[in-house]
C-alpha cells in the first residue's frame, strides 16, 4: 500500500495514507493539519485540532483527548512534508497567501479548504478496491500501534503517539495484539528462577567439595557454608524454586 501512494504523492489521498501508518493519528486529525502544525526544525507535527462533519458542513474542534500532541516523523514522511512545503511556499509567493493557516492536504486560497473527513473514507474505500486491500482506514492506526507494541514500544508512549486519554485504555484495546509476545515472556520468569537456583547449588557444591566425607558428616551445618539466617530466601521461596527445577527435569 505505501509503495502504491509513494507513487502517488503528493496527492493528498496518498499522504493522508503515509501520516496515518507513520503516526497512528484519526482521519479527523490527519485531515485538520495546517502548514503551522509542521515543526521542519524538530521534525514533527502537532496534533492541536480535529475535523468534524456537522449539518453545515466541517468544523474545527479540539482533539479527541482534549489536548494537544507532538508526533515525531519518520525520515521518508518528514521529507514528503518538506518537500510539499517547499513547492507550496513557492505557490504561495505567487498567489500573495499566507502559507501557516492553510490545511496540508487543503486548498490553498486565501480561506483554505481541508480535505473532508468523510470523502477521505470513501476515497479510500475505492482505493482499497481498485486494489485488492481489504481493511478501513482506521485500520491504518490499529496497524500502527500494533507495530509499535510488537516492536517493543512502551505502552504510555503508544498511548501518547495514539492520543488515547491514559494508557490504560491503550491496553484495553492492545492487550492481546502479541500472544507469541506473551509466550516468549515466560523465558524471564524461567531466567530468574534459574539463575537464581543455579547460583545457589553452585556455592553449596563449590563447599561440598571444600569439604571432606568425615567433616560433612560431622558438620552438616557446613554442608551449605552458611547458617540458616544468611540463607537470602525464605522457605517458601526455596520450595517455589525447588518447584520450578522439577518441573524443568
Amino acid at each position: 500500500m505505501l509503495d502504491l501512494t509513494r507513487r502517488a504523492q503528493p496527492n493528498a489521498l496518498a499522504v493522508a495514507i503515509e501520516l496515518m501508518l507513520t503516526t497512528g493519528m484519526r482521519r479527523g486529525e490527519v485531515c485538520a493539519l495546517m502548514w503551522d502544525d509542521f515543526d521542519e526544525t524538530k521534525r514533527e507535527v502537532a496534533v492541536s485540532h480535529s475535523l468534524g462533519n456537522g449539518e453545515g458542513g466541517f468544523y474545527l474542534k479540539e482533539p479527541k483527548s482534549g489536548r494537544t500532541r507532538t508526533i515525531p516523523l519518520t525520515e521518508h514522511t518528514f521529507n514528503m512534508l518538506k518537500g510539499m512545503q517547499d513547492d507550496v511556499k513557492w505557490m504561495c509567493a505567487k498567489l500573495k497567501v499566507k502559507l501557516g493557516q492553510a490545511y496540508i492536504l487543503g486548498t490553498l486560497e486565501t480561506e483554505s479548504r481541508p480535505y473532508n473527513p468523510t470523502q477521505l473514507g470513501k476515497d479510500f474505500a475505492a482505493f482499497c478496491k481498485m486494489n485488492g486491500f481489504e481493511c478501513t482506514l482506521h485500520d491504518l492506526r490499529h496497524t500502527f500501534a500494533t507495530y509499535m507494541i510488537a516492536e517493543g514500544a512502551d505502552v504510555r508512549t503508544v498511548s501518547d503517539y495514539l492520543g488515547h486519554a491514559n494508557p490504560s485504555m491503550t491496553l484495553d484495546i492492545y492487550a492481546d495484539v502479541d500472544p507469541e509476545a506473551k509466550r516468549s515472556a515466560v523465558k524471564y520468569i524461567e531466567g530468574a528462577f534459574d539463575d537464581a537456583m543455579s547460583v545457589f547449588q553452585r556455592d553449596i557444591e563449590r563447599r561440598k567439595a571444600d569439604l571432606d566425607g568425615s567433616e560433612a558428616q560431622s558438620c552438616p551445618e557446613r554442608i551449605s557454608g552458611v547458617s540458616p539466617e544468611s540463607i537470602p530466601f525464605s522457605i517458601e521461596e526455596l520450595e517455589e524454586m525447588i518447584a520450578v527445577l522439577k518441573k524443568a527435569s
